[in-house]
C-alpha cells in the first residue's frame, strides 16, 4: 500500500499500487470523486478514463510511459476533471487526446481530440523529412508519392539520397 493525499479533500489514504498504475489513485473514495467532479465522472466515464491515464503518465506512475512523460518534465496542469471537460468537451467517437506541442504540458490550449493517425504523427519518435523546403511526416511523403514509408526507409538505409528515395517511382532505381 502507498499513502496518497486526495486531490479533492486532502485526506491521506492508502492506495494499492495497481490502482495507481491505472490512474485511479487521485481520490480517497468514489463519493469524494463524484462530489468533487460535479457528477461528471459518472456522466463521462470514457473521458474520465482519458483524464486519469494522462494524469498517471505525468506523475510517473506508469513505468512504461515514465521516460516519455514524467522524466521529460511534462506536467498535467488541469486542476480537476471539471476543468478538463470545460476545455475539451465530450470526446467524439474514435478520437484520442493529443498534445499540440509534443514537448508541452497537458494544459488548456495545448490539448485537443484527434484521430489515431494524426496522434501517431505527433510522437517524439516520428520521422520528418524536408525536401525542397517542405517538411512532412514520412507517412505523408509516402501517401503523397505512392511509396510506403517502409520502402522510403529501406531505400535510405541502402544509401539512396532523400530526393531519390521520395521521388523515384515504386519499382525504379537511382
Amino acid at each position: 500500500m502507498t499513502i496518497l493525499s486526495c486531490c479533492a479533500c486532502g485526506v491521506e489514504f492508502d492506495c494499492k499500487p495497481s490502482r495507481i498504475k491505472q490512474g485511479k489513485g487521485k481520490f480517497c473514495s468514489r463519493a469524494c470523486r463524484t462530489a468533487n467532479s460535479g457528477g461528471l465522472t459518472l456522466k463521462y466515464p470514457k473521458e474520465y478514463g482519458v483524464y486519469s491515464t494522462a494524469f498517471a503518465r505525468c506523475k510517473g506512475t506508469q513505468k512504461s510511459k515514465k521516460a516519455r512523460y514524467y522524466e521529460r518534465g511534462i506536467e498535467f496542469r488541469f486542476n480537476s476533471f471539471a476543468d478538463f471537460m470545460a476545455e475539451m468537451g465530450p470526446r467524439p467517437e474514435g478520437l484520442q487526446l493529443d498534445r499540440i506541442d509534443n514537448d508541452g504540458h497537458y494544459e488548456a490550449g495545448n490539448v485537443h481530440w484527434t484521430t489515431p493517425l494524426d496522434n501517431s504523427r505527433n510522437r517524439e519518435c516520428s520521422v520528418w523529412h524536408e525536401l525542397d523546403g517542405v517538411n512532412r511526416h514520412l507517412v505523408e511523403w509516402g501517401e503523397l508519392l505512392g511509396v510506403t514509408p517502409e520502402a522510403i526507409t529501406r531505400r535510405m538505409r541502402q544509401g539512396w539520397s532523400l530526393r531519390d528515395a521520395l521521388t523515384i517511382p515504386k519499382y525504379g532505381r537511382p
